[in-house]
């Protein structure tokens, strides 16, 4: 997670300094920032710190010392990609009844929003597009349904 993370964070602030032109930068986390999946921990963690580099360069663009409001950022959350990665868990994902988006649904998303000229986050998860408050809910009713779905 740690190398993925830095790498990403390091390879797009290092040059934000002398970027004058109007720019816009998409990152993809995913559904499973706000409701991590016990079988998933590891993956989540490099989801939510997608969010988290997302959140914290918005603000840093924002500041005094960049004031840099002509870079966009663009943050996305799909659930359940059709990709070679999940090909060996489409049964159980079916069988839980989560929408499985094609990836082109997320690329097509992605430079409609570049091509808006808006930054924003998105919520690509056709049907628990309320997940994404899951953040907000009380601790103890997430940890109840957690242990009732058993994500």
């Amino acid at each position: 997670m740690f190398p993925n993370s830095f790498d990403s964070y390091t390879q797009r602030t290092h040059h934000l300094d002398i970027i004058k032109a109007p720019a816009h930068c998409p990152n993809t986390s995913e559904r499973l920032t706000n409701t991590p999946n016990r079988e998933m921990v590891s993956y989540s963690m490099t989801k939510a710190a997608a969010l988290a580099f997302h959140e914290g360069l918005s603000s840093e663009l924002r500041g005094e010392k960049l004031n840099a409001p002509e870079i966009k950022l663009t943050c996305v959350h799909p659930t359940w990609s059709s990709t070679a990665m999940i090909a060996p868990h489409r049964a159980d994902i079916d069988a839980s009844g989560m929408t499985v988006i094609e990836p082109y649904v997320v690329a097509d998303a992605v430079v409609k929003q570049v091509l808006s000229g808006r930054g924003r986050q998105l919520i690509l998860a056709p049907g628990v597009e309320f997940l994404s408050t899951m953040r907000s809910w009380p601790s103890w009713f997430v940890r109840a349904l957690n242990g009732i779905t058993g994500t």
